[in-house]
């Protein structure tokens, strides 16, 4: 997903690229990001929902928090909602879907 992430935005828009394990609560401090963009996989799912709202409780410049998962049951959605996520882009999408969702 960095890879087609990369591939959507690279001529659009500057970001950086972490993985689930070296993400830190300290890069909110940054005020160069206008969004956080939060690639979600089954097997962190639990974990995710925690950092989720440890993002939205956190983050000085309260910024959207934009979830992509393969997850659809509209209950396990929820659970982001109910943490703060803006907005949930359920995978495959195409690139006119994320265009539309960081806009």
């Amino acid at each position: 997903s960095f890879e087609l992430l990369t591939a959507y935005l690279k001529s659009e828009y500057a970001f950086d690229v972490f993985g689930f394990r070296n993400f830190s609560l300290s890069l909110l401090n940054d005020d160069g990001y206008d969004m956080i963009i939060f690639d979600v996989h089954q097997s962190h799912w639990d974990q995710s929902i925690i950092i989720c709202g440890d993002i939205k409780r956190n983050d000085p410049f309260k910024r959207p928090v934009l979830i992509l998962s393969s997850e659809y049951l509209e209950e396990k959605i929820k659970e982001f909602s109910k943490a703060g996520a803006d907005k949930f882009i359920v995978k495959p999408f195409s690139k006119k879907d994320l265009l539309q969702a960081l806009s």
